[in-house]
């Protein structure tokens, strides 16, 4: 039987995003017998309690590369992009392992059936920052911008022309065999690109396995992006009732998992209905509770 372990990561500032995470995963992990872990980037000791009295493993990550790398000591939350190359070292003895940003709740468990299962196969499993419904890539070059920028702050320029063009894979949402060398090679890449930056980046993370996924040639599974819906790139759609979040143009998929990007994680959000109608909602876990329709003119039929 394969061990799995689901891991997210948070501080105090994230913890009301990881309880929405968490309810939306505990019972089905519980029933297909996978383990949950959480990296601990400086929790409060009484939520680090509650969880390990519900069978949750918490580890406080080490800096995985020499702080001498940094101009600056990096505030604790860089924790959660250097450690997550090294996952296996903080939850050891596990087959796959399977990441979720503290900022994503899974609405539909078949995403994370289809990460595990993609990654068992493939040995890493991730999911590109490209739909049809995601309107920056249509309506200007913005995004091409953003991603060569993350790459000529890690790398040179020539990488960063060739790889630009490319849809960013997020790393918000993965799986990957114990035994997959994306491992390897994604982590000796962060430690090269810290060594030329000097400084935290936010995306080095990402943008150091994004080169792994390019240029390495490891066999990797690109899921669709209803299993790593990004939501500052579209806004969901919603059911009739404002309950089920769905991809905003036909046949209207249901989410599989939410990543509340960027402005996405707080605040009510005005989603178009299934029904024509307007509904308040937040995105989070639950934040169809108290959502209220208003009347609009229909836009499907």
């Amino acid at each position: 039987m394969t061990r799995t372990i689901i891991i997210s990561g948070a501080d105090n500032g994230y913890a009301d995003l990881l309880a929405g995470l968490l309810a939306s995963i505990e019972a089905q992990a519980r029933d297909a017998n996978i383990d949950i872990g959480i990296l601990d980037l400086g929790v409060e000791r009484a939520l680090r309690t509650s969880l390990e009295q519900r069978g949750v493993t918490v580890t406080a990550p080490d800096w995985d590369y020499s702080l001498e790398l940094f101009r600056s000591k990096p505030p604790d939350f860089f924790k959660a992009m250097t450690a997550r190359p090294h996952l296996r070292r903080y939850f050891p003895g596990y087959d796959l392992y399977l990441w979720l940003d503290a900022d994503t709740w899974v609405q539909d468990w078949a995403a994370l059936e289809l990460y595990i299962d993609a990654a068992q196969r493939s040995g890493f499993a991730a999911t590109p920052e490209v739909d049809r419904s995601y309107d920056p890539y249509y309506r200007d070059s913005s995004v091409i911008s953003w991603r060569y920028s993350c790459f000529r702050k890690c790398f040179d320029e020539e990488l960063a022309e060739q790889l630009a063009p490319f849809p960013m894979v997020n790393c918000g949402v993965f799986a990957a065999r114990a035994d997959a060398p994306h491992w390897d090679a994604w982590s000796q890449s962060l430690g090269k690109s810290l060594q030329t930056m000097r400084e935290p980046f936010f995306f080095a993370e990402q943008t150091t396995l994004n080169v792994v996924l390019r240029r390495a040639g490891f066999q990797t599974a690109f899921l669709p992006s209803t299993c790593n819906w990004m939501c500052n790139r579209a806004l969901p759609l919603c059911s009739a009732d404002g309950v089920v979040l769905l991809e905003p143009n036909p046949p209207f998929s249901r989410l599989g998992v939410i990543h509340m990007t960027s402005e996405t994680k707080n605040g009510q959000k005005k989603l178009l209905g299934t029904d024509g109608r307007l509904h308040i909602r937040s995105l989070r876990y639950d934040g169809h509770r108290g959502t209220a329709a208003q009347n609009a003119t229909p836009r499907y039929v």
